[in-house]
């Protein structure tokens, strides 16, 4: 694999499992962040891909 991460930013937690899927198939290393208001540099180091969950899908356009 190489030395980069993909990083994901995902509407809800279903968008964030389902975007690393096809890449965990493929052998990357993949991780999905519930909770984007806590989480650090350790959290996603050695993985390929990662996924954020903004838990954003459902608030009123002026929020997002």
């Amino acid at each position: 694999m190489s030395n980069h991460t993909v990083l994901i930013i995902a509407d809800d937690l279903t968008g964030a499992a389902d975007s690393t899927t096809a890449f965990a198939r493929h052998g990357f290393r993949t991780r999905v962040i519930v909770d984007i208001t806590n989480w650090s540099q350790n959290d996603i180091n050695g993985y390929d891909v990662v996924a954020f969950n903004t838990q954003t899908r459902n608030l009123p356009n002026e929020k997002c």
